[in-house]
């Protein structure tokens, strides 16, 4: 699979002659030729007419601008491509390089026939290879293979540069021949000692650069990679070599979801849904306290790090570590405190465990398995304390942490909706037992950046969102005789954009139209999986909401327009 990717963004794909346009074609691992007269303007920069201070004098800077005028770009297109390494030094250094493109030539248009074909490219491979001991670069018509070098320390560091030297295309050429594709530059160290690429000092890094350097103290680097990513061979018994990767790749461990120290008797949802009184927050107590035993840990070990500025950058982790701690504190010292957040809380485990009792139990029907049983439906370490750790700063609006973004970092597939949405499931609780009938409207909002997740997630919502409607009607007296619904809007491409366009979809789908059921979002019921019907198990509605007002003058709140109304009704779109 990966090196089928490769194929098709990099190229070739295919044998034969190539239809259309190389540069459609292949996004990546181009060189293009240098424009004269081009500079690349970096949108973090400054104005382009800011002046900046020089020694010239005004006459002679704008002598200098006339005789070489530079016409700036937000973008200029890469034409090279390489990475430097740290040598030792010793008996010398030798090394081989090998550096391959391949450029396409345009054929023509028509056949001997003097039929028309289209627009056609013929591929054809460049190679170079040098044995560099010190000596010049070397260059040819078509391209640049350089190496250059500077002392540092007990050796040097060596630069290897692969560039395009075509000449660019003018009006009316094809740019496609001038550039160079498949661009590769490889490097093996015959003489020579290849060691640790230097680390930056630390003074010239940030904060958050040298938590990083600490985290990832342990990783050897060799090289870094310049206009492309690099990769490396090290094993013994062979030199050393070093390439350019336009398309990387590494093998990413699996993350443990598991922590030390952690009863999981703890993380049973059944058993947070169950237990009353001072039952639950002293069960997150034990919790808690398994975390500090942890960054107890974390602070020994940040004691026998080599120098003063790691030591300095783990006690600030550390501080973060502690911060995270006192909040989940204050979060279980606030289920303790207040009986309604033990009930949003218990009700949050309970839709939990029930929408994740009812996934399986569906696909142990589809399947003829046999369901889990309730006791293995448990919380991940993290989830919980992320629960734990926001609840507070959620239903306070003065809490100290309330202006704070609360990111949860984790891998795909770890778990981060399951605590989103726990937290969803407390606020929705949260706000029916504190505010009554004006606790409902929306609670949450939910944005993704590509539409295909946001569907893929508003399916995973109204899961949870199905239970606690159950648990409503279990308990009106507490939760509401308001609905808890869920709803989406992602634009027209994915879904309907009006009451008026939902209708005429579900009529289509009626028809027997199956594209139109894609836009209705939902084929299936997100609860018992049965298949959705058209039009009987669809319902739009189009009209307009009349709240009487006995007065002239109202002051309505939660994006309703203030003014002057009518008084016999207030219209709602």
């Amino acid at each position: 699979m990966v090196d089928w990717v490769r194929l098709q963004l990099i190229g070739p794909a295919r044998d034969g002659l190539l239809k259309g346009s190389p540069l459609e074609r292949y996004p990546t691992g181009v060189l293009h030729p240098v424009e004269p007269g081009f500079s690349g303007l970096d949108p973090a920069s400054p104005e382009e007419d800011e002046d900046h201070e020089t020694p010239l004098g005004d006459d002679q800077l704008k002598d200098l601008k006339m005789a070489h005028p530079v016409r700036r770009r937000r973008y200029v297109p890469p034409s090279s491509v390489g990475f430097s390494f740290f040598v030792r030094s010793g008996d010398g250094v030798s090394l081989r390089i090998t550096a391959s493109a391949a450029v396409y030539e345009r054929t023509g248009e028509r056949d001997d026939q003097g039929r028309f074909r289209g627009r056609e490219y013929r591929r054809k491979s460049l190679e170079c290879a040098v044995e560099w001991t010190g000596g010049e670069s070397r260059q040819s018509e078509d391209v640049l293979l350089e190496v250059r070098q500077r002392p540092h320390g007990q050796g040097r560091i060596l630069t290897v540069v692969f560039a395009n030297r075509r000449k660019p295309a003018r009006i009316g050429e094809d740019r496609d021949e001038r550039c160079l594709f498949e661009a590769g530059l490889e490097c093996e160290v015959v003489n020579g000692e290849l060691a640790e690429y230097p680390r930056v000092d630390p003074s010239l890094l940030t904060e958050e650069e040298r938590e990083l350097e600490l985290q990832y103290r342990d990783k050897r680097i060799y090289a870094v990679g310049h206009g492309a990513a690099v990769d490396w061979s090290v094993e013994s018994g062979t030199p050393p070599t070093i390439r350019a990767r336009f398309m990387p790749e590494v093998d990413v461990p699996l993350v443990t979801v598991k922590a030390r120290g952690v009863d999981e008797d703890i993380l049973v949802m059944k058993d947070l849904a169950e237990a009353s009184g001072e039952a639950v927050p002293d069960r997150l107590d034990a919790f808690v306290d398994g975390y500090e035993r942890w960054i107890r840990e974390q602070a020994r070990d940040a004691e026998d790090l080599e120098t003063a500025v790691e030591r300095a950058t783990a006690e600030r982790i550390c501080g973060r570590m502690a911060t995270a701690r006192d909040r989940m504190r204050r979060g279980v010292a606030l289920l303790r405190a207040d009986a309604g957040a033990r009930f949003a809380f218990r009700q949050a485990n309970r839709a939990m465990l029930a929408q994740m009792r009812q996934q399986d139990r569906n696909r142990a029907e589809r399947k003829r398995d046999e369901p889990r049983d309730s006791r293995e439906y448990r919380w991940r370490p993290f989830q919980l304390a992320f629960l734990l750790a926001v609840i507070e700063s959620s239903v306070r609006e003065k809490d100290d942490f309330r202006g704070v973004l609360d990111l949860i970092w984790f891998p795909t597939g770890g778990g981060k909706t399951e605590a989103y949405l726990g937290l969803v499931a407390f606020l929705i609780v949260w706000r029916r037992l504190q505010h009554g009938t004006l606790g409902g409207g929306t609670v949450v909002l939910m944005r993704y950046t590509l539409r295909l997740l946001t569907r893929q997630q508003f399916e995973r919502a109204t899961r949870i969102i199905c239970a606690l409607e159950l648990l409503r009607r279990e308990d009106p007296a507490q939760l509401g005789d308001e609905p808890i619904t869920v709803g989406i809007w992602v634009g027209r491409a994915a879904s309907p954009n009006t009451c008026r366009q939902a209708k005429d979809c579900v009529k289509e789908l009626a028809a027997g139209d199956e594209d139109a059921g894609h836009q209705l979002v939902l084929r299936t019921c997100p609860w018992c999986n049965r298949e959705f019907e058209a039009p009987g198990s669809y319902r739009a509605t189009l009209g307009v909401v009349r709240l009487p007002v006995p007065e002239s003058r109202v002051r309505v709140r939660s994006g309703w327009r203030v003014g002057r109304a009518d008084p016999a009704a207030l219209q709602c779109r």
